[in-house]
């Protein structure tokens, strides 16, 4: 029976892409941007289809050998590599030049934008002169973790490609939770919603409307799904532990999860920052 729904679900989204491609080239067509119209459609879509075919179709056919005969032994090498002292030196000298040559040629015009950097090397001294025990500062966590927000910043601002993606990102999300202030205007009145801007007409039906996403995604497992992969990224990236990781992807979504009474002061610490 759940085959037997999911091909018919899988047939009506077909149905509607060749639709919507049908309307598309009869009409006037416009130039397609992947932002808008039937270019955010393929796009949406591309992505669904995408992770349905890696998880359905890949990962069950290959995952397992892909993991034995390929992965472990890169898994291997790379750990047997990180053992020895010079390899280490050589990944942080490559990586540490790599950003001050971007950093050189991002700021050459004007170098006053590298002041930034004294207040981020002020709150790692003071996190670690006011720690309780500086000797155990994990730093392979504070590392990456400064790395990936700065490939994060390079990716989503510096390049134009991965800011128009954040910012149409941005304007979709924008649009769905306005859907919840039109609710509001058609239950309350456009008076209290959209001339006073009273809260409780026109903010709270807003995070209602959200909450009832997150329940919603909740109730299919999908919120689960995708807080505990990007929980377990997190971790191999991080190397905090699950209960760290997961906690960290969590809050965005769900508020101080469960596990929040198992963690320590310094997990406690790291997690409300």
């Amino acid at each position: 029976m759940k085959t037997v729904t999911l091909f018919v679900l899988n047939g009506l989204v077909l149905g509607f892409f060749f639709g919507c491609l049908y309307h598309y080239l009869n009409s006037d067509p416009q130039p397609l941007e992947l932002c808008h119209g039937f270019g955010s459609l393929i796009a949406f879509l591309g992505i669904i289809y995408f992770f349905i075919i890696y998880f359905v179709v890949v990962k069950r056919l290959f995952g397992a050998w892909f993991e034995k005969t390929i992965w472990s032994r890169v898994e291997k090498t790379f750990a047997k590599l990180w053992t020895m002292m010079w390899f280490r030196w050589c990944v942080v000298l490559a990586v540490l030049g790599a950003i001050a040559v971007y950093l050189f040629l991002d700021t050459r015009d004007n170098p006053g934008r590298l002041v930034s950097l004294i207040g981020l090397f002020i709150i790692l001294l003071l996190g670690f002169v006011f720690s309780a025990h500086p000797g155990r500062v994990n730093w392979r966590t504070v590392s990456t973790g400064l790395l990936i927000q700065f490939l994060f910043g390079v990716l989503f601002i510096r390049w134009t490609p991965g800011r128009a993606a954040l910012q149409c990102f941005s304007d979709k999300v924008a649009t769905f939770l306005s859907y919840g202030v039109e609710g509001a205007a058609f239950a309350f009145g456009d008076l209290l919603v959209r001339t006073e801007g009273v809260f409780a007409f026109s903010t709270l039906p807003v995070i209602f409307f959200f909450s009832m996403l997150v329940e919603i995604l909740f109730f299919w497992g999908a919120l689960q799904w995708f807080v505990l992969k990007l929980g377990q990224v997190l971790r191999a990236a991080t190397g905090t532990t699950v209960c760290e990781s997961v906690i960290a992807v969590g809050n965005v979504f769900l508020g101080m999860v469960q596990f929040w009474r198992h963690t320590s002061a310094s997990e406690q610490n790291q997690l409300t920052w």
